[in-house]
This record gives structure tokens, C-alpha cells and sequence, in this order.
């Protein structure tokens, strides 16, 4: 449940945690990585984050120490990011960047506040990795990000909260009580704060936006555009403006909590308890506001999405895009509708026209169902396509390479702009929620195959992968050799993959698919819906020609010239048999694979079938510094193979594209190739490309079309990663991130 957020206790009672101060000769090896020659900017819209939010974590420690679980102590946290996920791409669609916890509207000074932006944005800078602000809007939990807030809104009783409407005798709701109720809260243990926001009240708002403009957007805005002017706007991922916004409520409504009125909860920090007159309901402060005198919790529920309005209308009126604002309420209506609680408001009050709305989603502390959020987004505003995962966690979905990858398929698939990985920073690491740093854990080893925009895969190895039958197919099923099919039974048959693929198409224009047609048409069709298109229509399809009663047969279908496949792909349809209308139907057919995306390698867990040829010493996979294969030359023609027999059509496939890093003096390298009519390695199927020695990560294009042989079928590719000339010394090492074959 949300209830288990863990800002835990360590940072309220600040405990020194002992870390330790990286060497800064260690500190960064990849920071200026990034590739960035001939490249296109993607629009604010096109953007994805995965966004590892550095829990209990302030700036100076951001790049001062690394205590994460299983975290490599000889980089800080944020430099630790590039050697985990590799230089950031800024052409790919798919980024990483680091969230901080603030700046804190309630408690900090402005000061301290635009420290805060100054510092995160020079470690944006300083490693090449986005930056992402968590802002707390309402929950007034800490001071150790600073506590110069001038004035404490809790002074003033009608910007606070009250449990009651005012009697004849009092001035603010519940003044008989002698205070003011506290804000108490569980995330892992009960605590409070000082009280709780009146978030209708003119003089509390202006002071909040007052903090907000002065000591965050003021900051932000001058180095955003700084940062933009340069190429390099990527390095704002965002900034939520609130932190899981509403209105306490702890009477029985909230069954989330479930508040026991003869067990009142003890704060765990300063062993307060909770008194009886506290045990209820808040808002009458907000209702008093608005000339109410009775409680009206659906009127609460437009004060929290006018209040997250009015942070975000705040923010975009001084120029941040939409894109990169986010509001943040706890999104587990979503899969209780039933609660009726302003604890967890409804999906729509997240919903405004300065923001994309954010949510806390994790399965096992904030359940959630993405269909039903969506649906409500919809209802709230047609025009909104995308959504925030603004508070997410491992816990759950890390299970298994397959279980995490199948968790961001499901995220982006459904249309997030944002998934945030809470738990990476200064979290506990003996924590339930703490995020492995490990370059092998299966949560980042997901995570790394999202960045790198790898192939969407359906193999059929062990069934249909979410595949089911559209109409005019009977018997549809997997079989034990590894195959989907039916039989045909009208002349629109179609199968449909699962609606949330979540793969963003830009410059991956391929589909491949493995068919054998047991009948006499010759037409198929592939079909798809989008995130931001999600109706079936002709716009989004696109026909190939398929042999007759054939075996297996590989078919790539190049969807470049369709201007609609752009963005990300939500569902894919394939026809497997298109018949002319009115002809009658019979026969069968059977699906091997379904490829979406240019072929290649981008070695996330292994070497995927590439071995060294010759001259080549300690040659492997590596699990560092983005993953990659490499090795140590020792001859004057050094080469590693592909697998054999790759089968790829390449009348779609005009450059070779490798990400190669050069320790080495040698200027050359070489791509070879064998096809299924010309099986012989020479001179006639291969280019030379100029390598850049002794440098790092680079991205070379070598142009095939000139070479007469790159046609047919292309069986095996060969690859010289460091061409000497004769008589020439030859050491140094290679690492190859990734091998593609793009049109």
C-alpha cells in the first residue's frame, strides 16, 4: 500500500550512515560518452525516462557517496549511472536520469531551494545524466534538506487543516482541542509532522507559489534554457509538483490505514500518540474556506485537483512544456474503485492542462490497473495519451529478467512518459524496497534492455507470449515446436499480440515474421495501434506479398514509408492470409517469430551467439559500463563471427551500425559478410571503415549499398575490430556496446 513509502526514518533522525567519498580519479570515465554528431533531437513529447530516484538522498550526497544495495563504492551514486547503464543516447527515445527527493515548498528557503536546483543540474552536467525534482507540496516531513522556510505555514491556523468546522466559541475548527492536528503518516512506521496544509487558503497558496516561483523556477527555468540552447534540454527529465497530493483522513472511510480508534498509532520517532479528536476526518478547513458547513468529500476532492492545477499552471506559465510537469496522487483507486477517501482521490483529479498526470503505482504497496487508469484519464481529458509512473518500485517485478521486462512493457506500452524507480538511493539496503545496483540483477538488466530500444522479440519458444486469434481462425494455439497457428476460416483472419507492447518505433522501422502458408493466398497484412492512436483503421496497416502454400518463409516488411508508425507501439495485428473478398478460405498457417525493430545486438545479458574468430585473447561479455563484448587484440587481422545462418532479407538493410570503443593506435576496421548464394569470405563482401584510436565509445555507420555482394540473404557478418597494417605492432583492447543493420 501507499502507506509504506519509506522517506524513512533514518532521514528524519539524520543518520550519519558512514559513506564513503569515491577517489576522484574513479569518480567518471564515461562523462563526455555521448554521441551526439549528425544527431536529432527528440521533442518533449517523444521522451521516456526510467528515472532511479535517489530515496532519503540530498544533492551534496547525490555526488559525494554511493550506499545503494549492492552499489560499487568507487563511483557516487550518480556516477555510478553510466557505468551501470552506459553513455546516455540522446537520440534514443528511452533515457535514465537520477531523482532527488525536493526542492521542499514547505520547509526549505528559497535559498536553499535554488542551491539545490544549481547543484543537481551541474551533476546533470558534470556526468551526462538527467536530472529529475521530486517537490513536496503538501507533506512538511523533514528539515534535513533544509528548515529556513520563512514563514512556517503552521503558525497560521487558517492555512492549516482542522478536524471540525469552528463552534460559536472558536475561530478555527477544533481550537478547543489546544492545538492544531498533526499530520500523521506511515511509511513503514508511524510519525507526524507539525500539521497538515489548508489547501484552499489564499495566503498559503501565495506563499507556496511564492517558494515555488522564487526558489525553484526561477533557478530552473535559467538553466533549462541554458541547457536547450546548447542541444542538451534532455537533461531535465521533469519535476513532479507534488508528492502523492490530498487531504488526510483517518476515520474508518480509509480502509487503506485502517486507523484503530482503540489503538491509536505512537509516532515511532518521538513517541507522540495520536489523540482521539485526531482520528477523523481533515478538510473542514477547506470546506470553511469555501463557505461550506458541511462535510462534502467530493468538493474535496476538486480542492485537490484544483490545488495540483494550480501548482502546474505555476510551473508551464513560466515555460516548462507540459510534458516535463507532473502531478503525483496515489493511483490505487485505479484498482479499488470502491474507496472513498480523500486519502486516495480520484484518477481524474490528477488530470489538468498544464501537466502530464503522475501516480504512485506499485503492485505491492499501491496496486494499481493501468486499463482502468487510462480509462479514467480518457474520461477526464480525450487529449491526454500519456501518464507518470511518479512513484514506482522493484519490489514486485524483480523477480526475473522476464517478470521486469514484462513491467515496463506494461508501463510504456500503456502509455507512462516516466517510470520512477524509488528505492536506489540512500535506501536501507536491508530494505524490502531497496533496488539493486548490481549490474546482473534482473530489474536492471530490464531496465538496460528499455534504454537501449532492443528488438521486441516474440520467439515462441515456450507459447504464445500474450498471441490470440482475431476472427476467421479456428484451432488457434502453440504448439511444443515452438510455433503459433490455426486454421483459416475466413478471408479476414487475423491474430492479435497483447495490447501494451509498450515498444517505441522511431527509427525501428523492420517487422519481421517467420510464416508457413498452407493455402493459396498470397497477401498478408500487418495492422497496429498506438498509444496516442489506439483505434484500428487503414492508415495504420500495411500489406506484403507472401508466397503460396510454402514452408517456412522469412518475410520483413519495412514500415518507413507508413507515416503513421512513429511513437509507441501499444498492439500489433498480423493477417497471416488475406483473401480476395468472396474467394472461399481454406488451409492453415504457422508462425515461427515476430520481430519488431531493425536486426542487431545489443549484448544486455550475453554475447548472443558472437564468438572470436582469430588474434583475439580474453575475448567475452561484460556486465559493466552498459554491457558489451570485447577483448584484447594480438594479431595484425583480428575478427569476431556472428552466429551462422542468421537469415536476414538485406533489400531493407543498408547500413551496418557498430558502437565500438578503440583502445588501441589503429585507424581500420572492417565488417565482412556471407550470404546463402556466396559462401566464401573475401575481399569482394567487405568495407573498411576508419576507426578513431585510443578513443571511447563511438558510433560508426558503414554504407553496404556500394558493396555489389550485400544482397540476397545475409548468412553470417564478420566484424574487424582493429585492422593493423602488415608488419605493423599490434595490442590494445575493444568492446563493442552494440551491432545493428538499419535501413
Amino acid at each position: 500500500m501507499v502507506a509504506i513509502k519509506l522517506i524513512c526514518s533514518t532521514l528524519l533522525i539524520a543518520t550519519a550512515l558512514g559513506c564513503k567519498k569515491p577517489d576522484p580519479e574513479n569518480k567518471e570515465t564515461i562523462k563526455n560518452g555521448v554521441q551526439n554528431e549528425g544527431s536529432t533531437l527528440l521533442t518533449d513529447a517523444q521522451e521516456r525516462y526510467i528515472v532511479f530516484f535517489l530515496t532519503n538522498t540530498s544533492v551534496d550526497q547525490a555526488d559525494s557517496e554511493n550506499t545503494g544495495k549492492d552499489a560499487n563504492s568507487a563511483y557516487t551514486f550518480v556516477g555510478e549511472l553510466p557505468q551501470i547503464f552506459g553513455p546516455v543516447n540522446i537520440d534514443a527515445p528511452y533515457k535514465y536520469a537520477f531523482g532527488l527527493p525536493g526542492p521542499m515548498l514547505l520547509t526549505q528557503s528559497v535559498q536553499q531551494m535554488q542551491y539545490q536546483v544549481n547543484k543537481a543540474f551541474d551533476i546533470a552536467e558534470k556526468y551526462n545524466v538527467p536530472v529529475y525534482f521530486q517537490l513536496d507540496d503538501i507533506n512538511n516531513y523533514t528539515t534535513e534538506f533544509g528548515g529556513g522556510a520563512m514563514p512556517k505555514f503552521y503558525n497560521d491556523p487558517s492555512w492549516c487543516e482542522w478536524v471540525s468546522f469552528p463552534s460559536a466559541t472558536e475561530t478555527w475548527g477544533g481550537q478547543s482541542n489546544g492545538r492544531l492536528p498533526y499530520y500523521w503518516f506511515n511509511w513503514g512506521a508511524w510519525m507526524h509532522a507539525q500539521a497538515f496544509p489548508n489547501l484552499q487558503s489564499a495566503g498559503f497558496r501565495a506563499f507556496v507559489k511564492s517558494q515555488l516561483e522564487n526558489g525553484v523556477l526561477s533557478v530552473l527555468n535559467t538553466r533549462y534554457n541554458q541547457l536547450k540552447a546548447n542541444g542538451k534540454g534532455y537533461l531535465f527529465a521533469g519535476m513532479a509538483i507534488g508528492w502523492e497530493t490530498h487531504i488526510p483522513d483517518y476515520s474508518a472511510d480509509n480502509t487503506l490505514y485502517n486507523v484503530n480508534p482503540s489503538s491509536l498509532p505512537v509516532d515511532a520517532i518521538s513517541g507522540d500518540h495520536m489523540q482521539s479528536w485526531e482520528a477523523g476526518k481533515l478538510g473542514y478547513a477547506a470546506l470553511h474556506t469555501l463557505g461550506y458547513t458541511a462535510y462534502n468529500k467530493d468538493r474535496l476532492y476538486q480542492v485537490i485537483h484544483d490545488y495540483s492545477e494550480f501548482l502546474a499552471k505555476t510551473a508551464y506559465d513560466t515555460g516548462i512544456p507540459r510534458e516535463k510537469i507532473f502531478s503525483h496522487i496515489v493511483g490505487v483507486k485505479s484498482s479499488q474503485p470502491g474507496l472513498s477517501t480523500t486519502f486516495a482521490p480520484p484518477i481524474w483529479t490528477a488530470v489538468n492542462n498544464y501537466s502530464t498526470p503522475g501516480f504512485t503505482l506499485s503492485p505491492v504497496s499501491c496496486p494499481y490497473n493501468l486499463n482502468t487508469l487510462k480509462a479514467e484519464i480518457n474520461l477526464a481529458n480525450p487529449q491526454q495519451k500519456n501518464f507518470a509512473n511518479a512513484e514506482g518500485y522493484s519490489i514486485g517485478v524483480n523477480g526475473s529478467f522476464a517478470q521486469a521486462d514484462a513491467y515496463f512493457g506494461d508501463m510504456f506500452g500503456h502509455g507512462a512518459s516516466m517510470v520512477a524507480v524509488f528505492g536506489w538511493g540512500r535506501e536501507p539496503a536491508n530494505s524490502a524496497f531497496a533496488v539493486s545496483h548490481s549490474p546482473t540483477s534482473p530489474f536492471v538488466q530490464a531496465a538496460k534492455k528499455w534504454l537501449s530500444n532492443e528488438v521486441k522479440v516474440w520467439s515462441f519458444a515456450t507459447g504464445a507470449e500474450g498471441w490470440t486469434s482475431g476472427n476467421d481462425i479456428s484451432g488457434f494455439g502453440w504448439n511444443n515446436a515452438g510455433k503459433i497457428g490455426g486454421a483459416l476460416t475466413g478471408n479476414d483472419a487475423f491474430i492479435l499480440s497483447a495490447n501494451a507492447v509498450g515498444y517505441n518505433m522511431g527509427t525501428e522501422k523492420l517487422v519481421q515474421i517467420g510464416i508457413s502458408n498452407a493455402s493459396a493466398n498470397t497477401v498478408g497484412q500487418v495492422y497496429f495501434t498506438t498509444t496516442a492512436s489506439t483505434g484500428w483503421s487503414e492508415d495504420k496497416r500495411k500489406d506484403f506479398t507472401m508466397a503460396a502454400n510454402s514452408s517456412l518463409t522469412n518475410y520483413t516488411i519495412n514500415m518507413a514509408d507508413v507515416p503513421t508508425w512513429q511513437g509507441t507501439l501499444k498492439q500489433l495485428r498480423i493477417d497471416p492470409s488475406n483473401a480476395v473478398p468472396g474467394s472461399s478460405t481454406s488451409g492453415n498457417f504457422s508462425i515461427d517469430y515476430i520481430h519488431v525493430g531493425n536486426q542487431g545486438w545489443n549484448f544486455m545479458s550475453a554475447s548472443e551467439g558472437w564468438t572470436a574468430g582469430q588474434q583475439i585473447n580474453n575475448f567475452g561479455w561484460f556486465a559493466a559500463a552498459g554491457n558489451y563484448i570485447g577483448g584484447k587484440v594480438t594479431g595484425a587481422d583480428a575478427f569476431i563471427l556472428s552466429a551462422d545462418n542468421l537469415n536476414l532479407i538485406l533489400a531493407n538493410c543498408r547500413y551496418v551500425v557498430v558502437r565500438l570503443k578503440n583502445s588501441s593506435p589503429q585507424t581500420i576496421g572492417q565488417v565482412y559478410f556471407t550470404t546463402t548464394t556466396d559462401l566464401a569470405w573475401n575481399n569482394a563482401k567487405q568495407v573498411s571503415f576508419a576507426l578513431n584510436p585510443y578513443s571511447d565509445f563511438t558510433t560508426y555507420t558503414i554504407d553496404m549499398s556500394t558493396v555489389p555482394g550485400w544482397t540476397g540473404t545475409l548468412k553470417q557478418l564478420r566484424i574487424d575490430p582493429s585492422n593493423a597494417t602488415p608488419g605493423t605492432p599490434v595490442n590494445g583492447y575493444f568492446q563493442v556496446q552494440h551491432i545493428k543493420i538499419v535501413n
